[in-house]
């Protein structure tokens, strides 16, 4: 049910926000929308339901823009129930854009400044909580975050994730991670039956993004709206932490559906004209 009151939020999202309103548009939200993974990962008892739900409850707070606050968080805090080293920064990311780049009066910016001392306060013990949530203390011999600590925890997790499906993420520079936590398997390497049938998919989405980045500069790309800015950075903060820690294309199937949501609406949507609201 929960995954599909996702599906459902990001249909809506896409119908009343599509770049095009032709045959190929509606067909491409069609395909998104069906695509057996994202049914197959947003229906199982795990935490992949909740983490998808948030996500997508987040992008249509956002392009809705009536009540936006309480949803808006309400959907972060939904992620860190689940997955807290994706909520709370999250968390922080729109907290920092409300409080620099939406426009504020001075009592709520003055309320949002008493807030931001609060939390700067507690980061500590938010950040304490986090890396033994993931487990860093029990992996490293690490007492506090440090780089070479966060290179060994990476180092440890890796080996975990050793399998059929095992690539080495550590071994391939920046973008080709990216592009392999999205659409790997690809059809030239798979290995068993399922890991083919998964690189159809990511072979189907692949098309989808390019032909809808195809669109986006044939109608003069332009930058994205102060209300929109937030959610391409927690995006981009989701991509970057997954392409450096997935080492497993079985894992990368199942996390990507964090982040492919906001790349497509990114990529599916046209820039409304419509400003951010306060409330």
């Amino acid at each position: 049910i929960l995954g599909t009151i996702g599906l459902i939020l990001l249909y809506d999202v896409f119908m009343k926000n599509k770049i095009k309103n032709n045959f190929i548009t509606n067909s491409i939200i069609l395909i998104i929308i069906f695509i057996p993974s994202l049914s197959f990962w947003s229906s199982a008892i795990g935490k992949d339901v909740f983490a998808f739900l948030s996500v997508t409850l987040l992008i249509w707070t956002i392009y809705n823009y009536k009540g936006n606050i309480f949803f808006k968080y309400f959907s972060l805090i939904l992620m860190c129930l689940v997955r807290p080293h994706y909520g709370i920064p999250g968390i922080f990311i729109f907290y920092l854009c409300d409080l620099f780049i939406i426009k504020n009066n001075l009592i709520t910016l003055f309320l949002k400044a008493i807030s931001l001392i609060i939390i700067l306060l507690c980061t500590p013990f938010i950040l304490d909580f986090t890396l033994n949530y993931l487990g860093y203390y029990k992996v490293t011999s690490f007492n506090s975050l440090t780089y070479e600590g966060f290179l060994n925890f990476l180092e440890v997790r890796s080996r975990y994730e050793v399998s059929d499906s095992f690539y080495d993420s550590g071994a391939l520079f920046y973008p080709i991670k990216i592009f392999t936590l999205l659409f790997g398997p690809f059809i030239f390497n798979t290995e068993t039956f399922f890991q083919f049938v998964s690189s159809i998919e990511n072979t189907i989405i692949l098309i989808i993004l390019i032909y809808l980045l195809y669109l986006k500069f044939k109608n003069r790309l332009s930058l994205p709206k102060d209300y929109l800015l937030p959610l391409i950075i927690y995006g981009y903060f989701i991509l970057h932490f997954l392409s450096i820690t997935v080492s497993n294309y079985g894992i990368a199937n199942r996390h990507k559906w964090m982040v492919l949501p906001i790349i497509i609406t990114i990529f599916l949507t046209k820039y409304s004209n419509v400003k951010y609201e306060k409330k």
